[in-house]
């Protein structure tokens, strides 16, 4: 999943003074992209404790025509609410007790062990579904980053021409 934008250019030449015009319009759209991005993929996360969605991380890598705007989480856990999970296996029960107990309030003892078991059992039968919160927040972000890409190139061929943006 990704955006990659590829400047042809007929009879340009990038001098310094027009690759600093570049990278300084294509940080700043980078910047708004990928916090806007972060924003929503956070908005969408699911909150249980809260870690997951603090997990959300948004930074550029790259300089100048090599530039990346990354947006993505070092959480494990991530892919599975991500992607869903697939039947056959039996989740930590132990994990599920915790949710059990925070998210439907289901109080310490053989209820909870109840509870937990056949919420886990349902798991390894059913599996769960993806939430898909980067995916569906890119894709229904996709026309406006496009946008915002094709308006910082713009400025970028104006400031070369000598208008100023």
């Amino acid at each position: 999943m990704g955006i990659e934008l590829e400047v042809r250019t007929q009879g340009v030449i990038f001098t310094p003074a027009a690759t600093a015009i570049w990278d300084r319009e294509i940080t700043r759209a980078l910047e708004i992209i990928i916090m806007n991005l972060k924003n929503k993929i956070v908005l969408a996360t699911p909150a249980y404790t809260g870690t997951l969605q603090n997990s959300v991380t948004a930074e550029q890598r790259g300089t100048g025509f090599n530039r990346q705007g990354v947006v993505g989480t070092p959480s494990k856990y991530a892919w599975v609410i991500e992607k869903g999970r697939l039947p056959g296996s039996f989740p930590n029960i132990d994990a599920v007790k915790t949710w059990a107990k925070r998210k439907l309030g289901v109080p310490e003892g053989p209820a909870l062990d109840r509870t937990a078991y056949l919420i886990c059992r349902a798991i390894y039968q059913k599996g769960t579904k993806g939430v898909k919160m980067f995916e569906k927040t890119f894709e229904s972000e996709r026309a406006r980053i496009l946008k915002m890409l094709d308006e910082a190139v713009a400025r970028v061929t104006k400031r070369l021409n000598g208008g100023a943006a």
